[in-house]
């Protein structure tokens, strides 16, 4: 029988791209890893992985089964959410404001189980910049946000509370020489080619840690857009450094991109919950509140 260690472990790998990186991320031995990959295949009957040089790729069985998988995941996880949060009767709107990335590569998969536990609250969304979400909430024209922790907030009159850190990554192509790397540095990344997301400010984050290690990155692309620097990754012509949050290991056009960590101190981001500090949350505010704690 297939049993959700199996599943979580084979995700992992699917995310990570390596048996030895999943082993490291879940914080398990490599032959945990190995072992319950081979019970998988063998419960299923078809081969999941494939080992690669550069560590493993998905079979088309496999790609079609990562799928499964994560929504077998999804639905043990609401099921457990809508037994601890069931707001019974909870009604009411609620107006929220997401940052682009977040908005993006975060919230809408948490936003359907919310939903689903809690079907009479209706939720009203605006899209903005940390500066357009900080005024909106002073203002009381929003009743809450979740967005990237920004300097661009109104600290003294917002609060917030943490709902996620990601670690920021190396992107690269599956063929890239820093591969076979045992240790990649901000100077080996300095002397590589760089995509530049400019979205929800990470440009001035990015620029702001380069400064600070001494380095100046050869920026040859600027783009808002994700899949763009996706593209471009995967094809070798430059590599990204970007959040855990928005990696896929694919592009659009099917080729694989891999994510490395850099041997430097890089500020993980942090996805926060802000509200305005004198209003306080109200009843739908603290339901959200506490589903996304428990869900994250």
């Amino acid at each position: 029988m297939v049993s959700l260690r199996q599943l979580k472990y084979f995700m992992s790998t699917a995310d990570t791209g390596q048996i030895s990186a999943a082993a490291r991320s879940l914080r398990i031995s490599q032959s945990s890893i190995t072992v319950a990959i081979k019970e998988l295949q063998n419960e299923l009957g078809v081969k999941l992985i494939e080992r690669s040089g550069n560590g493993i790729r998905l079979t088309a069985a496999g790609k079609e089964f990562v799928v499964h998988a994560r929504n077998i995941e999804a639905s043990v996880t609401e099921a457990i959410h809508s037994v601890k949060y069931t707001g019974a009767g909870a009604s009411g709107k609620l107006s929220l404001g997401l940052s682009y990335t977040v908005a993006g590569y975060f919230f809408f998969p948490l936003l359907a189980r919310f939903r689903r536990a809690h079907p009479g609250i209706s939720l009203e969304l605006t899209e903005g910049d940390a500066t357009a979400l900080s005024k909106h909430l002073t203002n009381d024209t929003l009743d809450m946000a979740i967005s990237i922790m920004s300097q661009f907030f109104d600290k003294d009159k917002l609060r917030f509370t943490r709902l996620y850190r990601a670690q920021r990554r190396l992107w690269l192509s599956s063929d890239h020489k820093l591969l076979t790397s045992p240790k990649i540095t901000l100077s080996d990344v300095a002397r590589e080619p760089i995509a530049m997301l400019t979205e929800d400010k990470v440009e001035q984050i990015t620029l702001s840690y380069w400064e600070k290690a001494g380095y100046k990155p050869n920026i040859v692309y600027r783009t808002s857009s994700l899949e763009a620097v996706r593209s471009i990754v995967a094809t070798g012509a430059a590599v990204s450094i970007l959040s855990d949050i928005a990696y896929r290991p694919w592009s659009l056009q099917g080729e694989r991109i891999e994510a490395r960590r850099i041997h430097y101190p890089i500020p993980t981001m942090d996805i926060v919950m802000v509200w305005n500090r004198a209003r306080g949350l109200s009843e739908q505010g603290k339901l959200l509140k506490g589903f996304l704690e428990s869900a994250l």
